[in-house]
């Protein structure tokens, strides 16, 4: 992808120290990672829930690691996930920019498109909207997201097509070259799991052992719909988001640690979620008093963050 060097080039051509400058930049989209996963849960839930999934995010051992290398993973994400919060808030053409933004550093996220589209639908088949006029507002702000999209990828595709013409033996192949040559990285024969349990399930087992806490996050899919979450086009969009990206990183024969940070933010947000959605059934079975459960939830907080510091 174009994104990263495009970035970072600039550092190279002034003939400033690339190695430290580029790191600051990484640091940078790293902390920006925690700023949007704030924003992103304090839209969708509440200041709590926020700041409990920003330390969830800044003390998970794999974003600690990948925040200080220079790869596309995290600068990628900080995109997606504005892109997310300015889709959430209704900023359409801004958020099909940063989407393409995303892709450009990131293939993969090409799926935001298709992630959009279907929690549009879905949240259409859930209210029960039935009037077409009701039905158009929603195609136009989807509209609107893609026109902006391939405005922002459009010069890609060109210098693809100008510059890969005359190795190809079609236009096709000269405008989608980089994504024809970044899909065989799917089957990196170097990263496949022989095991096939473990294969389809390297995600859950490795994001439980570099953070306890993310043991919520599957509480989280029980209260998706027991809460009705779901009926929260927000929530809904999120909720869509992570389980694309955990399919299709499941279902490809390459497994990185790294292609978690793609959607370890929504982890995080949810498994914040179920925290103290628990704690709160736990405070009105208990009879306990609200000062009590803020420091039981305090402790545990801590508790589940200091266990994953130890086993990592």
């Amino acid at each position: 992808p174009i994104g990263l060097p495009v970035a970072l080039g600039w550092i190279w051509k002034l003939g400033l120290p690339y190695v430290f400058f580029s790191g600051i930049i990484t640091l940078l989209f790293g902390v920006g990672n925690i700023i949007m996963t704030y924003l992103i849960a304090k839209k969708l839930f509440n200041k709590k829930v926020a700041v409990l999934a920003s330390a969830f995010l800044a003390t998970s051992s794999w974003f600690f690691l990948y925040s200080s290398y220079i790869l596309t993973e995290i600068p990628s994400t900080f995109f997606a996930l504005a892109a997310i919060y300015y889709f959430i808030n209704k900023r359409y053409y801004a958020s099909g920019a940063l989407a393409a933004l995303a892709m450009l550093f990131k293939f993969p996220h090409g799926l935001l498109i298709g992630v959009i589209a279907a929690a549009l639908a879905l949240s259409h088949i859930i209210q029960r909207r039935q009037q077409l006029q009701q039905l158009l507002p929603l195609v136009l702000s989807l509209a609107k997201m893609v026109v902006s999209f391939v405005a922002v990828t459009l010069p890609f595709l060109i210098f693809n097509y100008v510059f890969y013409r005359p190795f190809t033996s079609n236009p096709f192949d000269a405008i989608f070259r980089p994504f024809i040559l970044g899909a065989w990285h799917q089957s990196n024969p170097s990263k496949i799991i022989a095991d096939q349990l473990y294969n389809h399930s390297f995600y859950f087992v490795e994001a439980f052992k570099q953070h306890f806490a993310f043991v919520f996050a599957l509480a989280a899919v029980f209260l998706f719909f027991r809460r009705k979450w779901f009926s929260d086009s927000s929530k809904l969009l999120l909720g869509i988001f992570l389980a694309v990206y955990l399919s299709y990183f499941t279902y490809i024969s390459n497994k990185d640690e790294r292609f978690m940070l793609l959607f370890l933010p929504a982890v995080c947000i949810f498994s914040a979620a179920a925290f103290f959605d628990f704690f709160s059934c736990f405070r009105q079975q208990q009879r306990m008093p609200g000062k009590r459960v803020s420091t039981l939830l305090v402790v545990a907080a801590i508790a589940l963050l200091a266990l994953s510091f130890i086993v990592a």
